[in-house]
């Protein structure tokens, strides 16, 4: 579209130097000051010219000059500053990441591509807006404004002005850059009629869906809502009960009001009536009427009167501001504009107050605040936790390292240990046996000594069988009292290093 805009013009012969409109032009797109129509090879002002007013604008031309602008501008389309000029160059030079920035005159359009959102989107071209229209089949979208281009349904401008962008209300990831810089959001979603056998649509898209939609635009800062939901919301009986029929479709819709009178954010709630049957020249024979939440309970009106109003409700923020307002069309009405209609409706008490709504604002920016805050928290917290699970995971394995060597060492000195045993049963046998070999040669030492005295009161005769059996049981008698008295003394003395009591 840029370039079908771009004009034709014949060939001139270059002058070497450079035009006065694309010097400014220069000095507005890179901050540049007091440069001037600086001299420039031909070729190199031709390729600029590509660079900021599109490849139609000026023709290459040849030339000869002296080069003093300060960028090599090679044919690539490309400008990159001189080395020897980095240090002066501004910092307006330096690419910077794009930061979203929010534009008065913007509006992100939900549902772009259904009956109600594509009438919504021509309207607020037509009224001078810029619309970022979400849609899931972003190809579709496209082909849809190429036709409407073609039969004439939206001029040069207004192409210029709509970007269409991918957005599933279903899938919180694509909602915010959606949303981009818009600082208007128009919610014209609902669950296809086709989906009607499909019990958690009215679910997914009427509430959740929405509700994310509502969080995340206040999150952004976005700074007005409309939100188009149905005639009947917040209602039982006619015509409620047979529109739940479809999965409780207006229960959902309501759950999103709620969600939107809570959010902080300036709102206009639109229930329009049935808009199956009217056509876009409904209009005609029908005149829009606006009548206070709960308070209508039939009607009809147009897709096209529905549009028309988000226009007018956008254009005038101050009449509509915080309200929920029932849309229906009748031959009775008076036939006024817009305008005038918005201000009939004046009366219609706002549901919220403009100071109420800047403290419910304040609050959610502070439960975002603490809730960015325990997410930065519960990040740390799990940065320690993983830390803290890799040093017990080091830990095991260190562990697992220690019982593999200690089972490798018991392996390897099993036989050793298996020999050491039966030396040691061996040895403990022979112990045993040199501590009986020593208690009978005692017993037989007492036994002579015994034997010797008796022999001696004998006149040294040999002693009896009888005499010798009787010594020997009087050394075991006294052998017997001995042990007995270190058991005594054994048993009497007190354990070393504990007080005896």
């Amino acid at each position: 579209a840029n370039r079908t805009a771009a004009v034709k013009k014949p060939r001139k012969k270059c002058s070497g130097r450079m035009p006065l409109q694309l010097s400014q032009q220069l000095s507005q797109k890179y901050g540049l000051k007091n440069h001037g129509q600086r001299r420039v090879s031909a070729n190199r002002t031709a390729a600029v010219a590509r660079r900021v007013n599109g490849p139609k604008l000026l023709s290459r031309t040849r030339g000869a000059g002296i080069g003093l602008l300060p960028f090599n501008v090679p044919d690539d389309r490309t400008i990159v500053p001189q080395a020897s000029f980095l240090e002066s160059l501004t910092s307006k030079l330096r690419p910077q990441p794009p930061q979203p920035k929010k534009q008065a005159k913007t509006v992100f359009v939900a549902g772009s591509t259904g009956r109600v959102g594509a009438r919504i989107v021509r309207e607020l071209l037509a009224q001078g807006y810029t619309v970022r229209a979400g849609c899931r089949n972003v190809e579709s979208a496209q082909e849809a404004i190429d036709v409407a281009e073609a039969y004439g349904l939206l001029t040069g401008d207004m192409i210029k002005r709509v970007e269409v962008v991918p957005f599933d209300i279903t899938k919180v990831d694509s909602i915010r850059e959606a949303i981009g810089g818009a600082q208007s959001v128009v919610c014209a979603v609902g669950a296809p009629e086709n989906d009607v056998l499909n019990p958690l649509a009215p679910k997914a898209i009427d509430g959740d869906g929405t509700i994310s939609l509502i969080k995340e635009s206040a999150a952004a800062g976005v700074e007005r809502f409309v939100l188009i939901t149905s005639l009947g919301t917040e209602k039982v009986g006619w015509p409620a009960s047979i529109l739940n029929l479809f999965w409780g479709v207006l229960i959902w819709k309501r759950e999103a009001e709620k969600a939107l009178e809570s959010s902080g954010m300036a709102y206009t709630i639109l229930r329009p009536g049935g808009m199956e049957r009217p056509t876009d020249s409904y209009k005609e024979t029908h005149n829009l009427k606006l009548s206070p939440k709960n308070t209508t309970f039939g009607g009809q009106v147009s897709r096209l009167q529905v549009a028309e109003l988000v226009g007018a409700v956008l254009n005038n923020p101050e009449l509509s501001a915080n309200k929920v307002l029932e849309v229906t069309a009748e031959t009775t009405a008076p036939r006024i504009s817009l305008e005038e209609l918005l201000q009939g409706a004046a009366g219609i008490k706002a549901d919220i107050s403009p100071e109420k709504q800047k403290a419910t604002r304040e609050a959610s920016k502070g439960a975002a605040a603490a809730v960015s805050s325990g997410d930065k928290r519960l990040a740390a917290a799990r940065e320690e936790l993983e830390l803290a699970m890799d040093r017990i995971q080091a830990a095991n394995a260190s562990l697992a390292e220690a019982k593999d060597l200690e089972a490798e060492v018991r392996a390897q000195a099993a036989p050793a240990l298996k020999s050491a045993s039966g030396a040691e049963a061996v040895m403990s046998k022979a112990k045993a046996e040199l501590e009986a070999a020593l208690q009978a040669e005692t017993t037989a030492r007492l036994v002579l000594e015994e034997a010797k005295k008796v022999a001696a009161s004998q006149a040294n005769q040999p002693l009896s069988p009888q005499q010798l059996k009787a010594v020997r049981e009087q050394v075991a008698s006294k052998q017997r009292a001995a042990a007995g008295e270190k058991q005594k003394e054994a048993a009497a003395k007190p354990a070393a290093g504990i007080p005896f009591l």
